[in-house]
């Protein structure tokens, strides 16, 4: 565990209580998500031939442009069954993930190689959407990944035409305005779901907001350094 790690994720309202997520015990069910790294190193699969760049709306060309950050950095190294965000950088709730072949309830999936790609289903599977930040900053840190990027991929990400980037979002919290911006995330406080805000220029810090509660995140130093140096 990087020592950094710990401050990936600052606390900025007030203490919340850590949501228990019971974990799903592996089985006989073909509908059981399946292990990210077991996905691309067990079976002829490769990051992109799935949902991984749907978001980007060209498919797995994407992973010329997003390989080393989204498959290199994240997918291939997840040896977690999670679901996670089917709509990078959408408001949109919906996870996915990979299960076998033998899965009939794809909730509007489909076939990918050998294997099938499901929408989870928040009661069968576990979603990082469901999960306290404090919960996805555990599981970055025991899969040595990065807990920033990771909340990019748990949480329905704010509109930006809507609502305010993080730094503008954050200083609604603290100062009472009535502002629109302001009031839309008053409205997302009030709903009580998890919103990410990210920042203008995509890169930390950039905040969580969970009802009354709030997180902002940062990259860590080893994450930072690994992007630039390409390893």
């Amino acid at each position: 565990e990087r020592a950094d790690d710990a401050a990936a994720l600052l606390q900025v309202g007030a203490a919340v209580e850590r949501a228990g997520v019971a974990a799903q015990l592996e089985g006989e069910d073909p509908c059981t998500c399946m292990s990210w790294s077991d996905v691309y190193s067990q079976h002829p699969i490769f990051c992109g031939q799935g949902q991984e760049f749907a978001w980007t709306g060209i498919g797995h060309k994407a992973g010329i442009i997003y390989g080393d950050q989204f498959c290199k950095y994240f997918y291939q190294i997840l040896s977690d069954n999670v679901c996670v965000n089917l709509n990078y950088g959408d408001d949109s709730p919906e996870q996915w993930c990979y299960v076998s072949h033998q899965c009939e309830s794809l909730n509007g999936g489909g076939d990918v190689g050998s294997l099938r790609w499901k929408r989870c289903d928040p009661g069968h599977d576990r979603m990082l959407v469901k999960m306290a930040p404090e919960e996805v900053q555990r599981i970055a840190e025991e899969q040595d990944m990065d807990a920033g990027f990771l909340m990019h991929m748990a949480y329905p990400m704010a509109d930006k035409g809507s609502q305010p980037e993080w730094s503008v979002a954050r200083e609604c919290l603290t100062n009472a305005s009535v502002s629109d911006k302001c009031k839309e995330v008053k409205r997302t406080q009030d709903a009580g779901m998890p919103m990410f805000y990210d920042s203008t220029n995509n890169l930390p810090p950039y905040g969580v907001i969970i009802g009354q509660t709030a997180y902002e995140s940062h990259f860590t130093a080893a994450f930072v350094e690994a992007m630039i140096k390409g390893g």
